[in-house]
């Protein structure tokens, strides 16, 4: 699978021509998890994409979750990395991903003018949303302007519902909830499979105890929780305790095994 930088969508062009594809079936989002509910918009944009000649699934998302950059005083944290989505994507077969930067030049830019740039750019045919999906300058175009759009360029376009378990809306800011009040049960049952923590970029210090602490990062984390965990290193899996609270993650090695030295590639829960 290939990324490509929304500042770069020359690129995205030049490759769908290289490659000989004629059209592109896209999903939007953030799709932070991913979880579930984003397993149905997924499922339409591949399966569309197998009824087509000469067409690509592609994925257009976000390098943090929109939520996080717009009230990042209020957010419990993302629950994947980008590296995290893309390797997800690529599992599922997408073709590519076209990463945005929700930047204040972003934000600026207008539905309309984003979904000419997907026509343009990435010869986009077919595109599957939420409901409740939005875009464009403050939100301003909503599912009955972008119906309106699709059908004066006569582009397909798939609306799906939510997504119910348990009697409860699957959702991002649902599953974050679970995971703060350490609820880790639930959040993996709504995600659909185990939630991991990736410590690619996270510096361990050693306390007197010979333990590992590092302080809070940007995956949501349990705020008061003792967890057995699988801690995957670069050279072997461990299975022991971490501590959580609002002051970081303490790893408790009482085997004295761990140093600063051992790459922590991930947490799974």
């Amino acid at each position: 699978m290939k990324v490509f930088s929304w500042d770069d969508l020359g690129s995205v062009k030049q490759f769908l021509s290289h490659n000989l594809i004629n059209s592109t079936c896209l999903t939007i989002g953030g799709f932070d998890g991913p979880h579930l509910g984003h397993e149905v918009l997924f499922e339409k944009v591949l399966s569309k994409k197998k009824s087509l000649k000469s067409s690509y699934a592609g994925v257009v998302t976000f390098a943090r979750s929109p939520r996080g950059v717009k009230s990042e005083n209020y957010y419990k944290g993302d629950l994947s990395t980008l590296s995290q989505k893309i390797h997800y994507f690529e599992k599922k077969g997408f073709d590519f991903c076209l990463v945005i930067n929700f930047d204040s030049d972003f934000k600026k830019t207008s539905g309309i003018d984003f979904f000419n740039c997907l026509q343009g750019y990435c010869n986009m045919k077919f595109l599957s949303v939420g409901k409740d999906f939005r875009c464009g300058y403050k939100g301003a175009m909503g599912i009955k302007e972008i119906s309106e759009y699709f059908e004066t360029n006569n582009l397909e376009l798939s609306i799906c519902d939510d997504v119910f378990l348990d009697g409860k809306r699957i959702s991002s800011s649902l599953i974050r909830d679970f995971i703060y009040t350490g609820d880790i049960v639930n959040a993996e049952k709504f995600l659909g499979r185990k939630y991991v923590l990736d410590c690619s970029n996270i510096k361990w210090n050693l306390t007197e105890e010979n333990f590992l602490f590092t302080k809070k990062t940007n995956q949501v984390t349990p705020q008061n929780a003792k967890i057995n965990v699988t801690l995957v290193t670069s050279s072997e899996k461990i299975n022991t305790f971490v501590n959580f609270n609002q002051d970081g993650i303490l790893i408790i090695d009482k085997n004295k095994i761990l140093s600063e030295s051992v790459f922590i590639e991930e947490i799974v829960m």
